[in-house]
């Protein structure tokens, strides 16, 4: 299998590491490599369910584009694309780490409803995606324990000769109407070179939206578009 070709595997269904390869196909010759995570907190293990490696019923009906943050909560210039680009895949799937086990992450087959939409800068190329999904009653607030466990069980992986990393930052001050947010800043290597990201994670009720976004400049930007996503999510409660 060729790098390009494991670049559109991995792109594909899984948005966290997808979004941060997208650079991958501009290194000629690059093979790529690790994903690096801290976490100040050990994650509580809940029980494991040995359902399928689908995402479970999701249904295929439209999500409430409201639930959408704005494309100006992304920073000047951004726009959004409302059409739909089908059901996502969970957005923290990690195929290629050593330790990621599907079974490990069981709110992901819970879904009632998943979409994703895409936004567009025109002046850079940069392109960020947004995911909303639904889930079974009680089963969000596990899909967040999810998301904090697959960063702690895959801190370090390769991808070729790429360094990938993953950093838990501070979501931003705690608000009690949206308490549970998720702020990570990824990080791939290449030998030249090193791209950015952020990846953003938001829970209000049985709701969760998650945003890959090309690097801000700062945490502090992407917090303030942490909160804009926490405020779309409010509205349409």
């Amino acid at each position: 299998m060729t790098l390009s070709d494991r670049i559109v595997r991995v792109a594909a269904p899984a948005m966290v590491v997808g979004l941060l390869l997208t650079g991958c196909a501009t290194q000629p010759g690059t093979d790529v490599s690790p994903v690096t995570v801290t976490q100040s907190a050990p994650v509580d293990d809940a029980p494991v369910d040995d359902g399928p490696v689908d995402d479970g019923p999701v249904d295929d009906g439209p999500v409430d584009d409201g639930l959408f943050v704005a494309a100006e909560a992304l920073g000047p210039g951004w726009s959004y694309r409302p059409e739909r680009l089908g059901v996502p895949r969970w957005p923290w799937v990690q195929d290629d780490c050593p330790a990621y086990r599907d079974v490990d992450y069981p709110a992901h087959h819970h879904r009632l409803g998943a979409e994703q939409r895409r936004y567009h800068h025109p002046s850079s190329a940069d392109l960020a995606l947004g995911v909303v999904e639904v889930y079974e009653p009680t089963w969000a607030q596990r899909a967040m324990v999810d998301v904090r466990k697959v960063v702690q069980t895959c801190p370090t992986y390769r991808f070729g000769t790429a360094s990938i990393s993953f950093e838990l930052l501070d979501p931003g001050p705690e608000r009690a109407d949206h308490p549970d947010r998720l702020l990570v800043r990824g990080r791939i290597e290449y030998p030249q070179s090193t791209t950015v990201s952020y990846f953003l994670s938001v829970r209000r009720g049985e709701t969760v939206a998650t945003l890959s976004l090309p690097d801000p400049g700062s945490s502090t930007a992407a917090q303030q578009t942490l909160h804009q996503m926490a405020e779309a999510l409010s509205r349409t409660r």
